[in-house]
């Protein structure tokens, strides 16, 4: 066996040495080169260069691809005696080669382009003993270790470029030595477990894509080009990765986890690695102390039929200035947020000041995250309170990232209503709190009780288009409604009765309305949001003008009340802006009442044809505008990076102008409440 030769390799740095004399005298032969390098131009397609010193060769072959353009490969051959690292380290560095390994050659490459596929080294001249082995090692960041194996045939060892192993061929680090050595078989070292480290983008916002990159390297700071690496996340809420290509799509909302990467080639022992990686660039909502401030208008328009021969309806309007601040906090794991928003109604006669707590939940989905408003709870300055609180399948507010389409929401909510300001009285003349509690169902059927002077109010609708009411005056009086009666016209038959202390009812009367909804009971409600990019803001989006586009999330909401004889009509629109947000919210609701409880028209109870002008209508509008945004840290503020929306501030902006319509629903309750005395006594 040859040894004490050595062949050394290098990447980027040509070796331009070359063996020489070094003088002497003319009386006698010059000495020996000590070491040899050719250098050639390797093309893309694949390619070799060799270099012989002293009878031995030694050849690097790149294989079609190894490298993505020409790459100018230069390789240096060492003589004994000249090589620059021992194969045995005296140290005994923890990666030095096996005790009794003999050197036979030692050489140095140098490539001006890096390769993304292993290169094949071989070298001639090399005689192993029974029972021993050759291997390729290089001096890497802990000393010698090998870097693969290789097959010996006449006297030539060539690396395998095992795909089955760990071993990542010659591929290697730039000044690093490489040596063949020859190592009793026993004694051979196992292959290294491979070092994985993903390369992940310092900040990635929200709603945006990235390319994890992996780096995979033996341990002794060669790379592995060999492995099969395959991306995971351990945390739901930063969004989603491709497995077999590391594409990240991030999430709706700030979050943060790990990105981990295995390699599954086989041989390799599905070595791990991961990485921290964190979402951000939500500014609606985002980090803790995230502020946003909001304002606009809310009018509202009374219109109202009642009056006897009235031709046209009597109207009054009242308009006040809106100004909303909301605070952002959320959950470590961006799956939850809160948000405090402080309003001012501002109006010519008073303000009121409305603080209100939020809820948000951001649910994953097939294509990214549904985003749900769960709770609401306001208290304004005249001491009301009122929540809301939303069933499973309703509160949904927008899909991340939006694309056109459309979803329903359910009916099903709870709302609550306190009013301690405006105290009624009981039986024995004591002040007590009004309370009015609505369990609303998925299908818009519902049962509301109101306290209110001592005495229940209590309603009930149900979807076979029945419904009844309980009120107080001097006795419980109810009144129950049935489906509508064929005729000319069909009508609304109306029973009347009184209900004792005890729960007996005794029917004392009987009225007919007008079937003022149609000959059938149409659904109790609906709720359908549908999805728009592309759309142009709203004239009232004065902050960016009217000429940006937006993506419009657009719901329509219709519900129809049978014990009150109410319909509901509802528009909103959401103007989300890449970056910015929520920049613009429109909201506009009608409450009709088709129902006289107060005997105006001249009858206990009178209900106008379908199609007619209800006997009174409430019209609730509010625009919001967005004016400035506080984001606490820079990197949620990467909105250049967004590619579509982040998460809306909707369910927090809406809670004041919710409570607004709900007091327009209420109103004709409280009015047949407090004229069913004169009512009763008519009939």
């Amino acid at each position: 066996m040859r040894s004490g030769r050595v062949l050394s390799l290098y990447a980027l740095v040509v070796l331009a040495g070359c063996g020489g004399g070094g003088g002497g005298s003319s009386s006698g032969p010059p000495p020996p080169p000590t070491q040899l390098t050719q250098t050639q131009s390797i093309a893309a397609t694949g390619g070799s260069v060799s270099v012989t010193l002293n009878g031995q060769t030694a050849t690097v072959t790149a294989p079609a691809g190894a490298f993505p353009t020409a790459s100018s490969v230069s390789i240096t051959l060492y003589a004994a005696g000249s090589v620059p690292r021992a194969v045995q380290s005296a140290q005994r560095q923890v990666r030095s080669l096996p005790t009794g390994s003999s050197a036979i050659a030692e050489v140095t490459l140098n490539a001006t382009v890096a390769p993304v596929k292993p290169l094949k080294i071989s070298v001639t001249e090399v005689s192993a003993a029974t029972g021993s082995v050759v291997r390729l090692a290089g001096y890497g960041t802990n000393g010698f270790a090998d870097v693969d194996t290789t097959t010996v045939t006449n006297g030539t060892a060539t690396e395998d470029d095992n795909a089955a192993t760990t071993y990542p061929g010659a591929s290697l680090a730039a000044n690093t030595n490489y040596a063949f050595y020859s190592i009793a078989q026993g004694s051979a070292a196992a292959p290294p477990t491979p070092v994985i480290a993903p390369t992940v983008p310092a900040a990635i916002p929200v709603a945006s894509s990235a390319t994890i990159g992996v780096s995979e390297t033996d341990g002794n700071g060669f790379p592995i080009l060999t492995g099969t690496p395959a991306f995971a996340l351990d945390t739901p809420a930063l969004g989603t990765i491709v497995a077999t290509t590391g594409v990240f799509t991030a999430g709706a909302s700030d979050a943060s986890g790990n990105v981990i990467v295995t390699d599954t080639a086989s041989g390799h022992g599905n070595a791990s690695g991961k990485a921290a990686i964190k979402v951000g660039g939500s500014p609606r909502p985002a980090g803790n102390g995230d502020t946003f401030t909001f304002s606009g208008t809310l009018t509202q328009t009374l219109s109202d039929n009642l009056l006897p021969g009235s031709t046209a309806p009597v109207t009054s309007t009242q308009t006040d200035q809106v100004t909303q601040t909301i605070t952002s906090s959320g959950t470590t794991d961006g799956t939850t947020y809160t948000l405090t928003t402080n309003e001012q109604d501002a109006s010519a006669l008073s303000t009121v000041t409305v603080n209100t707590v939020t809820s948000l939940a951001y649910q994953t989905a097939a294509s990214g995250y549904v985003v749900r408003v769960t709770k609401s709870v306001a208290n304004d300055s005249n001491g009301v309170t009122y929540e809301t609180d939303y069933g499973p399948n309703n509160g949904e507010l927008t899909k991340v990232p939006e694309g056109a389409g459309t979803f329903n929401n359910d009916a099903q909510l709870t709302y609550t209503e306190n009013d301690p300001g405006n105290p009624g009285y009981d039986s024995s003349g004591n002040p007590n709190q009004p309370t009015t509690t609505r369990q609303q169902n998925a299908d818009g059927s519902y049962t509301q009780v109101t306290w209110s002077n001592g005495f229940p109010e209590q309603y009930f609708d149900h979807v076979d288009g029945t419904g009844s009411a309980l009120v107080y005056n001097n006795g419980t009086v109810e009144y129950d409604f049935t489906a509508p009666v064929a005729g000319s016209p069909a009508y609304l038959p109306i029973t009347i009765s009184s209900v004792s202390s005890s729960g007996t009812k005794t029917q004392t009367g009987t009225a007919q309305a007008y079937a003022w909804y149609g000959t059938s009971v149409p659904p109790l409600a609906s709720d359908t949001t549908t999805i728009t990019t592309g759309s142009q803001l709203d004239a009232s989006c004065t902050k960016y003008g009217t000429n940006a586009t937006a993506t419009l999330v657009s719901e329509q909401l219709q519900s129809l009340d049978i014990a009150l004889g109410q319909t509901e009509t509802r528009t909103t629109k959401t103007y989300d802006v890449a970056g910015a947000g929520t920049v613009c919210v429109v909201l506009s609701d009608t409450v009709s009442t088709y129902y006289d409880y107060s005997g105006q028209e001249g009858a206990y109870i009178q209900k106008r044809p379908t199609g007619a002008t209800p006997f009174e209508a409430t019209t609730v509008q509010e625009t919001l505008s967005l004016q400035n945004a506080t984001t606490i840290a820079s990197v949620r503020r990467a909105a250049s990076a967004v590619s579509a929306p982040p998460v809306t501030v909707l369910g927090a902006l809406r809670a004041r102008f919710d409570h607004v319509v709900q007091q327009a629903r209420f109103r004709e309750a409280q009015r047949r409440a407090s004229l069913l005395q004169s009512a009763k006594g008519a009939r």
